[in-house]
């Protein structure tokens, strides 16, 4: 099937992804039989009091673990911050300083991912009890055999 058969089959649709437990990093696959194009995502970090600045990275990966994008945030989180970071298709590299309500901005890949393609952040000096939470999104999604 060609890109422009899967870009007139596709809808776009909400996701979420489980809050994991503290101190572990999230991670969304591709479902089975769909492709996926991200429009966009966010999600929260709340980091403890152990001192240390925490650096996320974006990364997507094929279904062996082969990294296909990785982008990380230059200006880091640090401890005893909530943050929300925002990832789009439809926006340039820009990390945003501030209190508590500061924020990061990732910019997204115009790719289509298959099924079995995971998206995932690795945050260096991630603390044992820093929480993610709320991850969600918007993607355009198309279903079938591809």
């Amino acid at each position: 099937m060609s890109i422009h058969s899967i870009e007139q089959a596709a809808a776009e649709q909400p996701f979420s992804v489980a809050q994991p437990a503290a101190g572990q990093n999230w991670t969304f696959t591709v479902p089975a039989n769909t492709v996926y194009k991200l429009d966009t995502f966010s999600f929260t970090l709340v980091t403890s009091a152990t001192v240390a600045t925490r650096f996320i990275t974006l990364e997507f990966t094929d279904a062996s673990g082969n990294i296909i994008f990785a982008a990380t945030n230059g200006t880091g989180q640090a401890a005893s911050l909530t943050a929300r970071t925002t990832a789009s298709r439809f926006i340039n590299y820009l990390a945003v300083a501030g209190s508590n309500a500061s924020g990061s901005q990732f910019p997204l890949p115009d790719v289509w991912l298959p099924a079995g393609y995971i998206v995932k952040v690795v945050t260096t000096n991630l603390d044992a009890a820093d929480q993610f939470s709320a991850v969600t999104g918007l993607a355009q999604v198309a279903e079938g055999s591809f």
